[in-house]
């Protein structure tokens, strides 16, 4: 009565139908870059913050993803309740080419070869070539790109053995549950990234105030710290795709795609839906 997911080649002919069986919505989950902060010449937050600032996030969710996420340069995924999200990482072309050039590539001569990793999958594969093509023609530079099965994808990144690897977290509706992860002593910080303040945010006032508005202005400025260094690139929020029958009731897309069987129920009288036969 409901199926798991849909293939984003899918989509755009779902999306089409009169009658489409079809849902979409926000799902808390932000797809990112990871830099290591550790390697040159990523140790140059005039280089990460190019690299950023390089990618055209609207044209990589129409063009390559058929509109099957939501382009996003914040960590927060899109949606988060009571959020008031920081400047993020847009897209600025002109002022990439200045930091490089600062940071001493000018047009982009010198720059050192680089890899990006991804673990096995052809959205992954689909999404790194697009951010490589957007990296030569915006700051001319070459990044090579460095395919590999998921354990092996895992030791990489657990012992800091790359440039730039493509990486997801998803969470539940709560700020705190995707910065969590960049504190200077957490296991899955594997971007190098360490701030105090980021830190005594998220480890000490976050934790210990009661007032909701409090919080979420911590928060943001957790985000927006975050953001500044760079050791990481937001990319896009996910979005929950599946098919859903008529008669099938209580199930509703909620932000964590998660459900309460108990509420869910079958309509006998709803009549099922079927494909329909393309005119010939």
């Amino acid at each position: 009565h409901t199926t798991v997911t849909v293939p984003n080649s899918k989509v755009p002919a779902y999306r089409e139908l009169a009658d489409s069986p079809l849902i979409e919505s926000p799902f808390m989950g932000t797809y990112y870059l990871m830099l290591n902060t550790r390697r040159a010449p990523l140790n140059d937050v005039r280089v990460r913050h190019a690299l950023a600032l390089s990618i055209d996030r609207e044209t990589l969710a129409g063009s390559v993803l058929e509109h099957t996420v939501i382009p996003s340069s914040n960590y927060i995924p899109v949606g988060m309740p009571d959020y008031d999200y920081p400047p993020g990482l847009d897209y600025q072309p002109e002022t990439a080419r200045k930091l490089l050039a600062e940071a001493g590539y000018p047009g982009g001569r010198g720059f050192p070869s680089i890899e990006l990793a991804y673990n096995t999958s052809e959205n992954h594969r689909a999404v790194t070539s697009a951010i490589q093509q957007m990296w030569k023609n915006q700051l001319n530079i070459a990044v090579s790109l460095v395919n590999q099965e998921w354990k092996v994808y895992l030791d990489t990144l657990n012992t800091h053995n790359y440039d730039i690897a493509r990486m997801g977290w998803i969470a539940d509706v709560y700020p705190g549950s995707f910065l969590d992860v960049f504190v200077t002593e957490s296991g899955t910080n594997r971007a190098g990234f360490s701030n105090p303040r980021f830190d005594e945010i998220i480890l000490n006032e976050a934790r210990a105030t009661t007032d909701r508005d409090r919080l979420m202005a911590l928060y943001q400025e957790a985000e927006r710290l975050l953001l500044e260094d760079t050791p990481i690139i937001p990319i896009y929020t996910y979005k929950i795709k599946r098919l859903v029958q008529p008669s099938l009731e209580g199930l509703p897309a909620n932000l964590i795609d998660r459900y309460n069987t108990r509420f869910v129920r079958l309509d006998p009288q709803a009549a099922a839906w079927q494909p329909q036969a393309s005119a010939e």
